[in-house]
């Protein structure tokens, strides 16, 4: 069965809505308190959702073939699926959501790297390892970037009351425009939809 997300990490959400810096910004943002830091750097190291065999199998099932299209390396597909289906239900996010991030992001090229520095499958910004991670943290690992990813997404999602494409345009440091959100929500319609995988219930 898969787990949702757990109140803590909701609370550790909510409570650093106006603390934290968006994904896509200069290093030269304010700095979270040490209580930020360490609260949100909890929330990255929380323990993993249970995941039922049969969810994964769907869902590899599911989004397998599309993702295919923008990585033929079978190896790292299943790595980005995994993870993506870990994350998601860790930080409450649709996971057919998070694929559609990391296309526009990256079209599913782990070594990215955007002219601002963004680092990645979901182009995290180096910063964050100094404001929330470990000074090993590497951002092109597979892992690492989408847990990265998935705990800034649900901030600005709690930040912007569960408005997508708020919340899409502040992770993309493009706030008050909708040009990144909405290709994000046309990529999530027209590819990603059918491939959600839902919390199974008791």
């Amino acid at each position: 069965m898969l787990l949702r997300r757990s109140s803590v990490v909701k609370a550790v959400m909510m409570s650093l809505a106006l603390a934290i810096p968006p994904a896509c910004a200069d290093d030269s943002l304010p700095k979270l308190s040490d209580t930020e830091r360490e609260t949100l750097a909890s929330s990255l190291a929380q323990e993993l959702p249970h995941l039922d065999q049969l969810d994964i199998d769907l869902w590899m099932l599911s989004a397998g073939p599309i993702i295919q299209r923008f990585n033929s390396n079978e190896d790292e597909q299943r790595q980005i699926m995994a993870q993506v289906l870990r994350m998601s239900h860790a930080y409450d996010i649709p996971t057919d959501l998070v694929l559609a991030v990391i296309e526009i992001e990256s079209h599913f090229d782990r070594y990215a790297i955007s002219h601002a520095g963004a680092l990645g499958l979901m182009q995290i910004m180096p910063f964050w390892i100094d404001e929330i991670g470990q000074p090993e943290d590497n951002l092109m690992t597979i892992d690492t970037n989408i847990r990265y990813g998935c705990a800034i997404l649900r901030y600005y999602l709690d930040r912007n009351q569960g408005s997508w494409h708020l919340a899409l345009a502040g992770y993309n440091g493009s706030t008050g425009r909708t040009v990144y959100s909405k290709k994000v929500l046309d990529a999530w319609d027209q590819r990603w939809r059918f491939t959600r995988v839902t919390a199974s219930e008791d």
